[in-house]
């Protein structure tokens, strides 16, 4: 009977980021329950609105001047360009910028994640959203099936003030 039973057992196949989804989901699951998915993939937990326009597609509008502020899921904050925030850190350099960044959101310079938060937002606005480590990436898909199979990384908590998109660069 013991060899009837195990010949009956199957491995099923293990996707790149299957682990990786089911933690992602719980830890939303627990942490923010009621917010919703929002292609391909984010979750926007905090939205305030800008009031100076919608932000134009990337093809109109190819730069973006952003403060921002990354996480990682414990809450630690990775990366900032708030000046007051990276010496309570302790990772403040008098060598490096602080302040409001330019950033190209032209295919394969920012990520996926990333582009997703800022492709709705209004000059103006400020947004926080967790983004699964599959969607900090430069590659774009048409489905978040292709990310989870193609694409890992860490996943992170941005929030980001749009302060203006930028046409060119003088």
């Amino acid at each position: 009977a013991a060899l009837l039973c195990g010949s009956c057992a199957k491995s099923t196949p293990s996707g790149l980021n299957d682990s990786a989804k089911r933690y992602f989901d719980a830890w939303i699951s627990v942490h923010y329950p009621n917010v919703e998915k929002t292609f391909p993939g984010i979750y926007i937990i905090q939205d305030t609105p800008g009031n100076m326009g919608y932000l134009p597609g990337v093809a109109d509008c190819p730069y973006s001047y952003i403060d921002y502020e990354i996480k990682d899921l414990n809450g630690n904050i990775t990366s900032t360009t708030n000046p007051e925030t990276a010496k309570q850190l302790g990772s403040y350099s008098d060598s490096y910028y602080y302040g409001p960044e330019v950033i190209s959101r032209s295919y394969s310079s920012v990520n996926a994640g990333l582009e997703a938060m800022l492709s709705t937002m209004k000059v103006g606005g400020e947004r926080t959203a967790v983004i699964p480590g599959w969607l900090t990436c430069s590659s774009r898909y048409d489905k978040e099936e292709d990310y989870l199979k193609k694409e890992s990384g860490d996943n992170v908590i941005y929030n980001i003030k749009l302060r203006d998109g930028l046409t060119e660069l003088a």
